[in-house]
């Protein structure tokens, strides 16, 4: 045994009087103090199913049997549970390639209002039926997401899910203002 503790303290001596720990020290700071530039945000728009195709595509909340006024209510606990208040649905259309229903949900937090989009998925052919249940659909997705940025409390120190839908003074919310400027700050690695 005493042989052993002999050549752990000899290889010990041996490594620390080596230049290359002190070599390797300096790059691993050189590293640690080099800024990260990220690359331009590049959006490619994501292709949605009609609301019709919805099924076979496996997305939830298609058999909600909610009405869409129950889940609004659902929609605003959980924006209280995250401390947001004073909740609006504006209903309206996200216009683009296809005709989306939909709403701007709008809220304050903090003393600042915040504004989340919601949009159903496209229908192929619009009843009053399927406009209804494509409404629920978006909102049932929606209060699933919030109710995940609820729990992510426990897992997520400090975390304050909220601030990409808050709106700046140019009218944007955080999340457009970033995407639109791609003034992302420069990132470098902590020391």
């Amino acid at each position: 045994m005493t042989e052993l503790a002999a050549a752990l303290a000899a290889l010990r001596a041996s490594v620390a009087e080596c230049e290359w720990s002190s070599f390797y020290e300096d790059q691993v700071q050189q590293e640690v103090n080099m800024p990260f530039i990220p690359d331009k945000l590049e959006l490619r728009a994501q292709e949605v199913p009609y609301f019709e195709d919805s099924q076979q595509r496996d997305i939830p909340g298609r058999a909600t049997h909610k009405t869409v006024a129950q889940l609004q209510r659902e929609v605003i606990t959980m924006l209280a549970r995250l401390g947001a208040g004073s909740v609006q649905f504006v209903p309206g259309v996200h216009d683009g390639p296809r005709k989306r229903h939909g709403y701007q949900i709008l809220f304050w937090y903090g003393g600042v209002q915040g504004r989340i989009d919601c949009a159903a998925l496209p229908l192929r052919s619009e009843t009053p039926g399927k406009k209804d249940r494509a409404l629920a659909q978006a909102l049932y997705l929606l209060r699933d997401e919030l109710q995940a940025m609820v729990h992510s409390a426990v897992y997520k120190p400090g975390a304050v899910p909220l601030v990409p839908y808050l709106i700046g003074p140019g009218g944007k919310t955080v999340t457009e203002w970033l995407v639109e400027s791609q003034d992302v700050p420069q990132l470098a690695a902590r020391t």
